[in-house]
């Protein structure tokens, strides 16, 4: 029974560790066919530096990291190609700041439908979440 198990873990695949702890993911609730934004509060727990360089989903055609910059009464945003955590540091992603850019929405989102997105590192592994979609608060 015991190697039965064993035997069950290693065919199920490799087993995915959690790379960072992930606070309150949401993403803004839009009509269908717009553009939305993703938030949350990011923490590295580990005892590495960890580099996030990239997020997919199977329902959204093109998700990259951007930030917002106010500057001299003009509001701008702009790509940043990755997001560095030392350990224990907390990163927020937020309206008006740092956040996730989600274009070509493929299935419209839906209050109380989450919204499955896997989160891409330098060292190859990825971590999935759910974001769940809201209106802003």
């Amino acid at each position: 029974m015991k190697y039965a198990l064993l035997l069950l873990l290693l065919l199920s695949g490799p087993l995915q560790a959690k790379v960072l702890d992930v606070k309150d993911p949401w993403v803004r609730l839009v009509p269908p066919g717009g553009n939305s934004a993703g938030y949350m509060e990011l923490t590295n727990k580990g005892s590495q530096t960890v580099v996030l360089t990239g997020v997919r989903s199977r329902d959204v055609k093109d998700i990259s990291i951007h930030k917002t910059l106010a500057q001299q009464g003009r509001v701008s945003m702009y790509h940043v190609p990755s997001l560095s955590l030392n350990p224990g540091q907390r990163l927020t992603l937020a309206p008006g700041g740092l956040h996730l850019m989600l274009m070509d929405i493929v299935k419209p989102l839906k209050e109380g439908q989450p919204l499955r997105l896997e989160l891409i590192f330098a060292d190859g592994q990825t971590q999935e979440i759910e974001a769940w979609p809201r209106y802003s608060r």
